[in-house]
């Protein structure tokens, strides 16, 4: 019957919802693994408020409109930047804004989007997305580039490894979530509001 269709369509976009909402949780976990000062860095900007770290990722992803497969990529691209923010000595001069991890992950989002899809958002709009000058969006990601040595091409093979160990990680992450959540069904997400792009600043 139609309820039953409609209700099995609601249960599968509630365990996508989850699925999503456990994945955004696996990018932050990500990006506070190799920069720690990610989850709460001070503005450079004293007008602009900037938004938690999740709620940065929540909010570039659903401005950005990025799929989920473009978003795994761009996760990987970041896992291939780890070793250089690691050792400071790497990214030097102008690779210096690499060592913000909320600079880093939109450059990755960038990069991730124009290997994967023929049309693509130009830098001003990532600009509007992100509330960053178009010529650091240029120049983040030719930092981005040059630390990896411009090897962005993610072969088959490595990509369903990839994702088999985000799945993995998302998987786990979505189980301590909802372990937390019947431990405090009233727990909210804290969100800020942000009128000219999601202020990737650091």
């Amino acid at each position: 019957s139609n309820s039953h269709v409609g209700a099995s369509i609601a249960r599968q976009c509630d365990r996508r919802g989850a699925f999503v909402n456990s994945l955004v949780d696996s990018a932050a976990l990500m990006i506070e693994g190799i920069w720690p000062s990610a989850r709460d860095t001070p503005c450079s900007d004293p007008a602009a408020q900037i938004l938690p770290l999740r709620t940065f990722i929540e909010e570039t992803l659903r401005r950005s409109r990025t799929s989920y497969s473009t978003l795994q990529v761009a996760l990987y691209y970041l896992y291939l930047l780890r070793p250089h923010v690691r050792d400071p000595s790497r990214l030097k001069g102008s690779m210096g804004a690499l060592h913000c991890g909320r600079r880093a992950f939109l450059t990755s989002l960038i990069l991730a989007s124009k290997y994967l899809q023929d049309k693509n958002y130009s830098a001003r709009a990532w600009g509007k997305i992100s509330g960053l000058p178009t010529t650091e969006i240029n120049a983040n990601e030719i930092s981005f580039l040059k630390a990896v040595d411009w090897k962005i091409h993610v072969p088959e093979d490595v990509y369903e490894r990839w994702s088999s160990v985000l799945l993995s990680s998302t998987c786990l992450v979505g189980r301590k979530r909802q372990q937390l959540a019947s431990r405090s069904s009233s727990f909210s997400e804290p969100t800020v509001a942000g009128a000219d792009g999601v202020h990737a600043e650091c």
